[in-house]
């Protein structure tokens, strides 16, 4: 998270990006919430 926030630092001041950790399964977002997913570690086990 600290990485991602400093990389894309910029973006997130202008506010075309946000960076959030959590757990999909248990967030309450509505439909059409996002435009690109990018997961990073995640087991499939």
């Amino acid at each position: 998270m600290r990485l991602a926030g400093e990389r894309n630092a910029a973006h997130i001041r202008a506010g075309t990006v946000e960076v959030r950790q959590l757990d999909i399964t248990a967030a309450d977002l509505p439909d059409g919430s996002f435009d690109t997913v990018f997961a990073a570690n995640v087991s499939l086990f």
